[in-house]
């Protein structure tokens, strides 16, 4: 009887982990450094994901990295409107279009919900020389 318990619990415990749909991949990649702009963002699940919200902030040139200067400061970056038709589709990729970029350095970020109804979240940043 333990052991059908314990490998129910094991059978179960693996289904939750692998029900998720962690991000494989993203182009650019986190602090990449590029020559040219990008024109889209590629981003690669393990399994279906929708995407339920895209952010893309052109970030000042002040770094603030302190936990009191974060609370009190009012935010510089600039947010760039990019497509949402990218939104609410159930895909293991997907390409986000992106306006002309101009130099600077880039925060992206997004927030998706896998198959199963567990949300899933994570930023990258790049520069565009």
């Amino acid at each position: 009887m333990k052991i059908l318990l314990l490998t129910l619990i094991f059978i179960l415990k693996n289904t939750v982990v692998f029900a998720h749909s962690p991000l494989n991949s993203i182009s650019p990649k986190n602090n990449e450094i590029l020559s040219q702009a990008p024109e889209q963002i590629k981003m690669n699940f393990k399994s279906d994901a929708k995407l339920v919200k895209v952010t893309l902030l052109k970030q000042s040139g002040e770094e603030k990295d302190t936990i009191v200067s974060n609370l009190f400061s009012k935010s510089d970056n600039k947010k760039i409107i990019i497509e949402d038709d990218v939104l609410m589709k159930m895909s293991p990729k997907h390409f986000i279009g992106l306006p002309k970029l101009t130099s600077g350095k880039y925060l992206f970020q997004w927030r998706a919900m896998s198959k199963d109804g567990h949300f899933i979240k994570g930023e990258i940043n790049f520069i565009i020389e």
